[in-house]
């Protein structure tokens, strides 16, 4: 009986997710409600800004104050790791700018939940995920993921 009920609990949760994940093109904003406490996250502490810039080829550029703190690189994948002096919305809405104003490159989804953003663009030679995580009231963690489009699977 009750391996039933846990059945059909894991069922409808992955039809949830599984519904979630289904649609495509670009994710509107959050559902207007209360904000998120933001200001209930700890004091900003973002990691040192590197002696030398870091940069990742193919990326489009960080957001005003951004900064890389480790680029590794396997074949045509870069993963990048940094901090940024804004939340998650507005990393959504910087790299959402950079698809309608930089030359080349395309928005194939964004969102947010506030307190984290998913954005992911393509340009003929590269294909670039960000997600931006908020670590503070005015700071963001940056995980980027950046591909050769050539390479990687179409």
């Amino acid at each position: 009986m009750q391996f039933t009920h846990f059945a059909r609990l894991f069922s409808c949760v992955a039809l949830v997710l599984l519904a979630g994940c289904a649609g495509g093109g670009v994710t509107a904003p959050r559902a207007a409600g209360p904000p998120v406490p933001l200001d209930s996250l700890p004091a900003c502490r973002p990691p040192a800004v590197p002696d030398e810039p870091v940069e990742v080829d193919g990326s489009p550029e960080l957001p005003e104050g951004g900064y890389l703190t480790v680029v590794e690189s396997d074949g045509p994948l870069v993963v990048a790791n940094g901090f940024v002096p804004l939340d998650p919305v507005a990393v959504r809405a910087h790299y959402e700018g950079v698809a309608a104003t930089v030359d080349g490159w395309e928005l194939v989804t964004a969102e947010d939940e506030a307190v984290e953003a998913e954005v992911l663009l393509r340009s003929p030679e590269h294909r670039f995920f960000v997600v931006a995580q908020a670590v503070c009231p005015q700071g963001s963690a940056l995980y980027l993921r950046v591909i050769t489009e050539s390479e990687g699977p179409s």
